[in-house]
C-alpha cells in the first residue's frame, strides 16, 4: 500500500524512532525522523509532513506552537508514556500511549490522515 503521505516522527529515543520509521515505511508512508525539537522544526520546513507524531517529552521550547506556527493545520498526535490528566477531554488534541503493540497507533495515524 502506498498512501503517499509523509509522517514526521519526533522521538528522542533513537531506537524507538527507528522502529516507528520501519513500521510506517512498511505501510507505504514516507517517514522523516527528528530526535530533537530544533531538528523537528527544521524538518517541518524542509519535508512538509502531512502529520507529526510527537513525543511531548522532546526538548524544545514551545515545540507544538513552533510546529503549528509553520503549518497551523498540521495534525499532531502526541505519542507519550503518560498522557496528561484530562487528555481525553480535549478532542482537538490526540494522545496515544506508547505501547509495544503499534496497532492502535497505526490506526490513529491512518484515520487522522483520512480526516485531512
Amino acid at each position: 500500500m502506498n498512501f503517499q503521505y509523509t509522517i514526521l516522527i519526533v522521538e528522542t529515543d533513537r531506537t524507538l524512532g527507528l522502529l516507528y520509521q520501519i513500521e510506517f515505511e512498511e505501510l507505504g508512508y514516507r517517514v522523516v525522523v527528528a530526535n530533537s525539537g530544533n531538528t523537528a522544526v527544521e524538518k517541518v520546513h524542509s519535508s512538509s509532513p502531512d502529520l507529526v507524531l510527537l513525543d511531548p517529552g522532546t526538548p524544545g521550547e514551545n515545540l507544538q506552537t513552533s510546529i503549528l506556527h509553520i503549518n497551523p493545520v498540521l495534525p499532531i498526535i502526541f505519542h507519550t508514556t503518560f498522557p496528561p490528566h484530562g487528555a481525553s477531554d480535549n478532542p482537538e488534541k490526540k494522545y496515544i500511549c506508547k505501547s509495544s503493540d503499534l496497532t492502535e497507533l497505526k490506526k490513529l495515524v491512518f484515520n487522522t490522515l483520512q480526516e485531512r
